[in-house]
């Protein structure tokens, strides 16, 4: 599985495993900061980062994932997988990436 570093406003990077549509049915239910972005591996655009409670439901049954490609050109998924992570630390790495980053979705809505 292909990886990716993501380096916040605060200059602290996090490591995200990528997954492409292909590999949506193994996506876990559980907790972890997520990336929505387009382009490629070296070069990703980045349109969304959030952390959604369950990842399967919160962005891919949720349509968050079909918003992403039909407005953004969407076709790659980061996740970060937080395992001691609290909702709270979780909200932090978003907060920092967004702030470097500035994707044009601001959240899963």
């Amino acid at each position: 599985m292909a990886t990716a570093t993501f380096t916040g406003a605060s200059g602290q990077t996090y490591s995200f495993s990528l997954f492409t549509e292909v590999g949506f049915n193994n996506i876990s239910r559980q907790s972890a900061v997520v990336i929505i972005a387009s382009g490629t591996n070296s070069e990703p655009k980045v349109i969304l980062i959030a952390a959604p409670h369950n990842i399967k439901h919160d962005i891919i049954d949720s349509g968050v994932w079909a918003d992403a490609v039909r407005n953004h050109d969407a076709n790659m998924l980061y996740i970060h997988f937080d395992i001691n992570g609290t909702n709270n630390s979780r909200q932090k790495h978003v907060d920092d990436l967004t702030r470097y980053y500035d994707p044009p979705m601001k959240r899963c809505e």
